[in-house]
């Protein structure tokens, strides 16, 4: 199979690596900046927990330099696809398969939904619509990434420990069982543990939970999961966090009271900095939109208050503000 990762972070540049390392498809890279340059240069480099193995890919910031794939992955940040879905045309071809492998609320969110939004964007997420007019008419697969990793340096991904998950399902429930089969059996088959789920927006919410308390709080504070998770205060808030996620996400059919026990158990990587604090120490900008502005905005259509989410977006929107 051609496969493309779009977006070689570290999360594209781990799946890619670990695409390459176990040899059974034709992998390349969409990247750009210093980090494609390092990957022109000496191949990609994937640090598991010390041991670094490289691979030679095939590396372009240009889309149609690549030429169609069976299937393209995204892991560009949700905020970037605005921009970039519609230059991925050269990509695509009617049976491609695009998996979405965002944090936070997707832009496809209400594809297919029994709710009066359905099949419309969700501006807050896709101004204008850019990524829904690129993307609504492919094969598209929602996907849940569970691992972390970083960029030491440009060319090099690290990923410690074994959590490698991945879990995959349609906007349309029932819908595409064979570009599922495709993507479990593509990563599976890359030592990752590949699952598809039949209703993803309940998956999108579990990990949304997790996303909207320990980024934003890590981006205010500079601290660790651990820190973060354990300091005096900050339990009573992540447990006002998750309750509010709960509701809205019940108000949009995923039950995740029942879950809630376990959504508040302690983290368990400790001394992993979340992406949002990554992002945050490299100065890019951060997933504000998708994991905070959106479950505000669908909260705020079901009229239900979200007042220590609507703090914590207040404070991060306010640190990445322009300084005078």
């Amino acid at each position: 199979m051609r496969i493309a990762i779009v977006g070689a972070g570290a999360i594209g540049g781990t799946l890619a690596a670990l695409l390459a390392k176990a040899g059974a498809h034709d992998v390349s890279l969409l990247a750009r900046g210093a980090h494609l340059a390092a990957i022109r240069g000496h191949g990609l480099t994937l640090d598991q927990d010390g041991v670094r193995h490289t691979h030679r890919l095939n590396a372009s910031d240009d889309p149609a330099a690549l030429g169609v794939r069976d299937m393209v992955v995204l892991t560009v940040k949700g905020h970037s696809l605005p921009a970039l879905a519609p230059l991925l045309g050269p990509l695509l071809a009617p049976r491609t398969i695009v998996v979405c492998a965002q944090n936070g609320i997707p832009w496809w969110f209400f594809a297919g939904l029994e709710a009066p939004e359905r099949d419309q964007p969700l501006p807050v997420v896709d101004p204008g619509g850019a990524v829904w007019k690129a993307l609504s008419g492919a094969r598209t697969v929602g996907c849940m990434i569970q691992i972390p990793a970083s960029v030491p340096e440009p060319g090099v991904v690290a990923h410690g420990g074994r959590q490698r998950a991945l879990t995959f399902g349609t906007p349309r429930k029932g819908a595409d069982p064979e570009a599922l089969a495709a993507c479990a059996d593509v990563f599976g088959a890359a030592d990752v543990k590949a699952v598809v789920e039949e209703d993803i927006r309940t998956v999108v919410w579990t990990k949304l939970v997790q996303n909207a308390f320990f980024g934003p709080a890590s981006a205010l504070t500079l601290a660790r999961n651990g820190a973060v998770d354990t300091a005096p205060g900050m339990r009573e808030i992540r447990t006002r966090v998750v309750d509010e996620l709960i509701a809205v996400a019940a108000a949009w059919g995923s039950a995740l009271a029942p879950a809630r026990a376990k959504l508040l158990a302690p983290n368990t990587n400790p001394e992993h900095k979340t992406s949002m604090l990554q992002d945050f120490e490299a100065g890019r900008p951060l997933e504000i939109g998708p994991i905070l502005a959106a479950p505000l905005d669908l909260g705020a259509r079901r009229k239900i208050d979200m007042p220590t989410l609507a703090t914590l977006h207040a404070l991060v929107a306010l640190r990445m503000a322009p300084k005078a």
